[in-house]
């Protein structure tokens, strides 16, 4: 991983029930991939903390998609709000080395995100 940025989002809609205030915060993490997909090596992963995550129950189990493939192939995974403490805590500590990420190759820029391993040790050494 070479580097990574955090942010918070919040806005006011108009909902049935009147208005809501809803908040989302994240991290986002920069690196290049050990093994280019269609020529490209550079990704930006955007993390982010949600109550609610769970796996997606379509014919491919996933966690997160990637949502454009070049000129860096970006994607979005949710964490449950513990497991994105301990990516924060692993990555203002300065122990955030490594991320192993499964997925599908991207189709028309976009693929499923099965799997993400989050480590302090340089991990396929």
């Amino acid at each position: 991983m070479e580097s990574w940025g955090g942010y918070l989002y919040l806005s006011a809609d108009r909902e049935r029930t009147g208005v809501e205030r809803r908040s989302m915060h994240g991290l986002k993490l920069k690196g290049a991939l050990t093994d280019p997909v269609a020529g490209v090596s550079a990704f930006e992963l955007t993390v982010c903390s949600d109550p609610r995550a769970c796996a997606s129950s379509g014919d491919v189990p996933a966690i997160g998609s990637w949502l454009k493939a070049k000129p860096v192939l970006n994607g979005l995974v949710m964490l449950a709000e513990r497991e994105f403490d301990l990516v924060l805590a692993l990555a203002v500590g300065g122990k955030l080395a490594s991320i192993s990420v499964s997925f599908q190759k991207p189709h028309y820029g976009h693929g499923l995100i099965t799997r993400v391993d989050f480590s302090s040790e340089v991990l396929g050494e």
